[in-house]
């Protein structure tokens, strides 16, 4: 079985791609820094020596590193079973004062998007295999102080609900993942209750055995909330 993971060498896609090792995937890790991606190989390699895993460095923020990295994929498989459309960032910007909306656009949306592309024709000539989009609870809602973030997450949000209907009647199931506040190293240096937020791995295993199940069965939507509610 063959899975992709993008934004793969921290937070939660990295806790995708130690679930998915342990689940025997031979996993294709996207990032743009090359130590991080090497470091996170050496660790998938420690959980599961059987599987490949094959490291690609690429900014999926810019359209023609997004293309050329789906296109160095798609070079090696025939079949995609798991595609983790993770790349992305969190950053604080008040509305009006310091737009960044071009920025949260290419890095939280368009990233998506562009990598996602190339993938719908395999997708449609096999039948079968699932994409899961990490969106955020900012996908449907707004929070002061985050605005072009959110604007960007509504639009990733959009892709992955036009791509679920594009991709079921095919086989393929797209799963949106909606989380809160999760314990990643943005909390580095803070005073938040880690162990109160939202845990990557739960996120991780939660998602992958979402959509797992049989083919009848199709969950199109999580949200997870961290138990502190001040977070």
């Amino acid at each position: 079985m063959n899975a992709i993971v993008t934004g793969a060498s921290r937070g939660i896609g990295r806790a995708f791609c130690l679930e998915l090792a342990k689940r025997s995937y031979d996993l294709f890790i996207i990032a743009r820094g090359l130590e991080g991606l090497n470091n996170l190989r050496a660790e998938l390699l420690e959980i599961n020596k059987d599987i490949n895993v094959t490291i690609i460095s690429a900014d999926l923020s810019k359209r023609f590193e997004a293309q050329n990295a789906a296109q160095s994929v798609l070079h090696n498989i025939s079949t995609i079973d798991v595609l983790v459309n993770n790349a992305g960032f969190y950053v604080t910007a008040i509305l009006g004062e310091h737009s960044i909306i071009e920025d949260m656009l290419n890095q939280n949306f368009k990233s998506a998007y562009y990598f996602s592309l190339p993938f719908i024709d395999t997708f449609k000539k096999t039948n079968s295999g699932c994409v899961i989009n990490i969106c955020s609870v900012l996908s449907k809602e707004s929070r002061a102080g985050a605005a072009d973030y959110s604007i960007a997450k509504h639009a990733l949000y959009g892709f992955s609900k036009a791509l679920k209907e594009e991709l079921n009647p095919h086989g393929i199931k797209v799963l949106h993942v909606l989380p809160g506040s999760v314990n990643t190293s943005s909390w580095d240096g803070s005073e938040a209750p880690l162990d109160e937020l939202i845990q990557a791995e739960d996120v991780a295993r939660v998602s992958i055995e979402a959509v797992s199940g049989k083919s009848g069965t199709l969950v199109d939507e999580i949200v997870f909330s961290a138990s502190n509610p001040l977070y």
